[in-house]
Formats: structure tokens, C-alpha cells, sequence
């Protein structure tokens, strides 16, 4: 949605995963436009810290044409981002799938935004899960 708690600690847990290799390109986007050019959510900044992750740089922004044609792979953090996708770019459903696809219970990830410390901790867990799973299922390394 607006790209300042979830995605941001997906794209910087991403790239810390997979930072040995040249080969793969991250970023992570909303598919409204709230807060644009915001910074993450200070609660996902410091959930990021506690796995050295820095994401305090990061800046949200809105899925874009560029997107859609140089990325292999979209990976929506809940079916209602899914839904969005889906409907408003047909073209390229095919590229787009659920976070938590490779996971044994594939599910959506809760947006912490209107919750508390214990629901950043709790879909950041999620994410990990679903990102270590793409990593060792998709990627195969």
C-alpha cells in the first residue's frame, strides 16, 4: 500500500541475504501512493537494527512502468496488494505472486502500521520466513 513498513524491511532483508550476488536486483515499492518519499516507519527502522539491517535511507515510492518491465519477479505482501496488482497490470500477473508463496501456509502479512512493537516483530518474522524461502526455492542457492 504506502511502503513504509513492510516492504522496506523486505527489500532491506533481501538485499542482506542475497548481497554476495551481483546478479539480483531489489526494491521494493507500494501500490498506492501514501507516502511517497517518506522514510520507513521508525518501528521498522529499528526492527531492521536489530538484524543490522539499515534501512533509515530508505525513501517510499509508487510501483512504476520501470518496475513492470525490469523485474523478473513482484512479490505482493498481501492478497489485497495482490488483488491491486493483478487487476491494474493484466499484462503481468504472471511476474507477480504472494511474499509468502513458497511457505508452507501461504498467507498474508499484516500490515503493523496501526499496531504496536509486538506487530512490526511479529510480520517481520513473516517476512524472513518468506524471504529465506524464496531464496532457497526460487533462487536455489
Amino acid at each position: 500500500m504506502g511502503n513504509i513498513c513492510r516492504s522496506p524491511l523486505a527489500e532491506g532483508y533481501f538485499k542482506k541475504k542475497t548481497s554476495h550476488l551481483s546478479t539480483i536486483k531489489i526494491r521494493s515499492c507500494g501500490t498506492h501512493s501514501y507516502h511517497i518519499g517518506s522514510p520507513p516507519d521508525p518501528r521498522s527502522i529499528e526492527i531492521a537494527k536489530e538484524f543490522a539491517i539499515d534501512i533509515s535511507g530508505y525513501k517510499a515510492s509508487h510501483l512504476s512502468q520501470h518496475d513492470l518491465k525490469n523485474y523478473d519477479f513482484i512479490y505482493a505482501l498481501d492478497s489485497n496488494n495482490l488483488e491491486y496488482f493483478i487487476n491494474h497490470y493484466p499484462v503481468h500477473k504472471e511476474k507477480c505472486s504472494l511474499i509468502t508463496h513458497f511457505n508452507t501456509t501461504p498467507q498474508d502479512i499484516p500490515d503493523p502500521y496501526y499496531g504496536d512493537w509486538s506487530d512490526f516483530k511479529y510480520s517481520f518474522s513473516m517476512i524472513r520466513e518468506a524471504c529465506d524461502n524464496i531464496i532457497s526455492k526460487q533462487f536455489s542457492f
